[in-house]
């Protein structure tokens, strides 16, 4: 599978129902109102923006961390993960596949450590401008990278986030240590 393959397959599975776009120009019935779907769109959008803002604000930090993390371990099992399999324990071959999908500057062994630097965001969930507020939300990689090398190596592996696009930096980069 091609590095635009793997963003495509992995990105959609994890958008969910109910944040996209609808696809449709049907008329849809809420109750007693009927709203159009330009409406239904704006009406979700709102509605998680306020839930984004009680997440931040209501949720302790460790939670969300843990939260977002999850979700990115669930969001490289529904495809993204295939890649790994293929390693079959040996985490070699999976650092050749993933350095295919972001260079092979991007990828860097020192032993037991890996340091992983995206160039650019990856995941077009976060690039909406309208998830800005959602301050933890590249726990969410964290939880996907810790999920592929787990996966790819057959054991546990340790995922620090160093730095982030999305946080001001010039690109993201974790560390795994395996």
């Amino acid at each position: 599978m091609d590095r635009k393959t793997f963003i495509l397959k992995g990105s959609i599975f994890c958008l969910g129902a109910s944040l996209a776009k609808p696809l449709t120009g049907k008329i849809l019935n809420a109750g007693d109102n009927d709203i159009n779907a330009e409406d239904a769109e704006k009406l979700v959008q709102e509605w998680f923006d306020g839930f984004y803002a009680g997440f931040n604000q209501n949720i302790p930090d460790s939670t969300r961390q843990k939260i977002l993390k999850m979700n990115g371990q669930t969001c490289a099992r529904r495809g993204a993960v295939k890649a790994a399999q293929t390693a079959n324990g040996d985490l070699n071959a999976f650092l050749i596949t993933l350095k295919k999908w972001i260079g092979d500057q991007n990828v860097i062994r020192n032993g037991n450590k890996i340091t992983v630097r995206y160039e650019h965001c990856y995941c077009f969930i976060a690039q909406n401008p309208k998830l800005r507020s959602l301050t933890d939300f590249c726990q969410c990689s964290v939880g996907w990278i810790e999920e592929m090398f787990a996966t790819a190596t057959g054991k546990p592996v340790a995922v620090e986030l160093i730095s982030s696009i999305r946080n001001g930096a010039k690109h993201c980069e974790f560390l795994i240590t395996v």
